[in-house]
């Protein structure tokens, strides 16, 4: 399981679904605005990692700031699925590829149908599997 973090409800919905058709699920996480203070510099504009506490927050909330504002996004936070130490469902001992599936499914959906009617469209095709 990877963190989800993006600013869009509606995207946030479809790539948690896109998750769990894949066998890549996701957690939708928030993005905790009061974590931003531990992106504070005292010799640049800001700094790429926050302290011990929050750090997959910190890390969305860093890319947030590159981000505009009126766009859509979404971060998926691979660290801790990207490896596996044991054969899993999907193949042996090492990397596993995590969230290529995933993002594939995504893709392959999105392209025909607007974010909404993704969206509406899996949640439908969850619930019939």
């Amino acid at each position: 399981m990877a963190g989800l973090y993006s600013n869009d409800d509606y995207l946030g919905m479809a790539l948690e679904i896109c998750g769990k058709l894949s066998n890549e699920p996701l957690w939708r996480l928030p993005l905790y605005n009061k974590y931003k203070k531990l992106l504070k510099s005292e010799v640049a504009d800001t700094k790429n990692t926050g302290s011990r506490w929050g750090g997959s927050i910190t890390a969305a909330l860093f890319l947030q700031d590159f981000v505009d504002p009126t766009k859509r996004w979404a971060h998926i936070d691979i660290a801790g699925p990207a490896w596996s130490n044991a054969a899993h469902t999907f193949g042996p001992q090492g990397a596993t590829g995590f969230g290529a599936r995933l993002l594939a499914n995504y893709v392959l959906e999105s392209s025909s149908i607007n974010e909404v009617d993704m969206a509406d469209a899996l949640v439908e095709e969850l619930a019939d599997k």
